[in-house]
């Protein structure tokens, strides 16, 4: 048993490398598309995620100076220092490195017998690099302006109340 084999049968070299070429540049276009979706993806959830990190950091740092006797900017040092109701205990806003990271921590001191002692020092928010609070006095009433820069030189400001 013979078989005759039909030249029309198949496909030439010329019309596969063709499909392949047309395949490709569809996958390429596709992946393009589904890569740059992905780094937008990527830089909106970080800008998400530092707005809430600032937004929690404004919010705890408002409920520390509400429930502060007495919160100012230090004219010895520029740092906010807040002195706690009813103890001995000072906080300063601060920043420094925190496991290698720029953060923006608080250094507690104790002030005993006229004396002020280093405690220990927290880091509150990762990743900033700068960090600008002014104290402004308007009428009877004080309020501090925060200005807050990431790793991304993206900035972020809240005025506390």
């Amino acid at each position: 048993m013979n078989k005759i084999y039909n030249s029309q049968d198949g496909f030439t070299l010329i019309e596969v490398l063709i499909a392949i070429s047309i395949s490709s540049i569809v996958i390429l276009s596709f992946n393009t598309i589904i890569l740059s979706s992905y780094q937008i993806y990527d830089r909106n959830l970080n800008s998400i995620e530092r707005s809430q990190k600032a937004m929690v950091f404004t919010s705890w740092l408002k409920t520390k100076i509400d429930s502060s006797s007495n919160s100012y900017i230090s004219k010895n040092d520029n740092l906010l220092t807040i002195k706690e109701k009813d103890s001995s205990y000072l906080y300063k806003l601060n920043l420094y490195e925190s496991q290698g990271k720029p953060a923006v921590g608080i250094e507690k001191y104790q002030f005993q017998d006229n004396i002020l002692s280093y405690i220990e020092k927290e880091p509150i928010l990762n990743g900033v690099i700068d960090l600008k609070i002014e104290e402004i006095n308007y009428t009877d009433h004080k309020y501090f302006f925060v200005k807050l820069t990431f790793e991304d030189n993206k900035t972020f400001n809240s005025i506390i109340y």
